[in-house]
């Protein structure tokens, strides 16, 4: 696939469609939170990378310096809304009022991770951290692998369990209608 057809193919077949029947298989929230949680992951990263594979594409080897722009969203706005979401969840049995403040920042963390998501995209349409997948290329479980900045190797059975659930729900994904078809 060339860079504009594989361009075309992923402004089809958007990344928060991918993420949202990705995130809804069974089994993949509590991989993808366990990943989040335990080994410092950033979700919205994991699910791009799933998103790339299925277009033929990975991230190249420079793609931590291009990312950059994306973990300082991550890091500024979803981050502190999912902490402050967590930190009222453990409130609101004894104080049910708060509930409704919770589900604004769930709401609004939602939104910082779809503009995360957005961003990735966009770096991928533009060519940004993405080449072609090449026959001779680690299988996604082991890419995904590399996503994992507080783990070290031999990873514990828990991370990989929840990295081969991962690759393999991603690769068994029926994609959602391209939005060109949707037109």
């Amino acid at each position: 696939m060339n860079s504009t057809s594989l361009s075309r193919s992923l402004r089809t077949h958007p990344l928060w469609d991918f993420a949202l029947a990705l995130y809804a298989t069974d089994d993949i929230e509590p991989c993808c939170l366990t990943l989040q949680d335990a080994a410092g992951a950033d979700v919205c990263e994991l699910l791009w990378l799933c998103w790339l594979d299925r277009h033929g594409a990975t991230v190249t080897d420079d793609v931590d310096a291009i990312l950059e722009t994306v973990r300082q969203w991550q890091t500024d706005m979803t981050r502190p809304l999912r902490y402050r979401r967590r930190t009222l969840k453990a409130a609101v049995p004894s104080s049910p009022s708060l509930d409704s403040l919770r589900q604004a920042l769930k709401h609004a963390e939602r939104l910082a991770e779809q503009e995360a998501l957005s961003r990735l995209q966009t770096l991928a349409e533009n060519g940004c951290g993405i080449r072609p997948l090449h026959h001779r290329d680690l299988p996604l479980s082991a890419r995904l692998q590399c996503l994992l900045p507080n783990v070290e190797s031999p990873l514990s059975e828990p991370f990989m369990n929840a990295l081969t659930t991962l690759a393999a729900a991603s690769t068994a994904l029926t994609l959602p209608p391209s939005r060109a078809s949707l037109s």
